[in-house]
């Protein structure tokens, strides 16, 4: 048996913290008291603080670098519209003068797209690290509960939207309750014979072939010759001998 704990968040609202989901399922509650679950839900949150934090900064990064490209291109969008029709606005801005002004605009937007990319492959270590922290996490609590083992599991799922299709990775908690102590006691089942010939021989035993008052010596003989297959050749002779001496 197996339970699986979802780990709720994501990257698409930063707003929405990666945390445990705190519901303890139902199949572990014989096996684990109601603090050592909390316990292992609060472990599992502080392992994840961190990439909480990357997350926010990444998200923040993001929203600051798509602002400062918005401002510095429409700033140097009014410049070229004023030039265009022989208004200077050079002295209001200072020493960029012209097309000196694309330069520092270019500048700003390089800098905070690395500073962006920067923040996102910081989120991307983050994770990862939670992710190992978590598997050690598991891995520490499986050893204290010997009925119950926690795994770190992924899958990956894919949403559509027109012609786009996307995959996310999911990342959550199976645990699986340890069976070992419980056994299922087999019903014994009675020995049967094989279908084979009605003479059986034992392999240190001659074979000895029952007497029937009322057979004939003929009924007898043709018995004998139907398992002399059965005998070696002095067992069929000294049997035959017998037979015949009793006429």
């Amino acid at each position: 048996m197996s339970a699986r704990i979802d780990l709720s968040g994501g990257w698409s609202n930063w707003k929405q913290m990666f945390l445990i989901g705190r519901t303890k399922p139902a199949i572990i509650d014989h096996y684990m008291s109601g603090t050592e679950w909390t316990e292992f839900c609060d472990d599992i949150d502080e392992a994840l603080e961190p990439l909480n934090r990357a997350s926010k900064y990444s998200a923040i990064a993001f929203l600051l670098t798509f602002v400062s490209t918005i401002i510095s291109m429409s700033v140097y969008m009014i410049t070229m519209f004023s030039k265009t029709f022989g208004t200077s606005l050079d002295d209001d801005f200072g020493p960029p003068r012209g097309q000196n002004l694309i330069f520092y605009v270019i500048g700003i937007i390089f800098v905070t797209v690395i500073i962006s990319a920067a923040f996102n492959c910081n989120t991307g270590y983050k994770w990862q690290k939670s992710s190992e922290d978590i598997e050690e996490i598991c891995a520490e609590t499986s050893e204290r509960q010997p009925r119950l083992s926690f795994h770190v599991r992924f899958e990956r799922y894919y949403t559509f939207h027109g012609g786009d299709a996307k995959s996310h990775v999911n990342q959550y908690i199976e645990v699986l309750i340890n069976q070992q102590g419980m056994h299922t006691e087999l019903e014994p089942v009675a020995p049967y014979a094989p279908a084979s010939s009605p003479y059986v021989v034992a392999a240190s035993s001659p074979y000895v072939v029952a007497a029937i008052p009322d057979d004939t010596v003929q009924q007898r003989l043709k018995e004998l010759e139907e398992v002399k297959h059965l005998l070696t050749e002095i067992e069929y002779s000294d049997k035959r001998t017998e037979i015949l001496t009793d006429l």
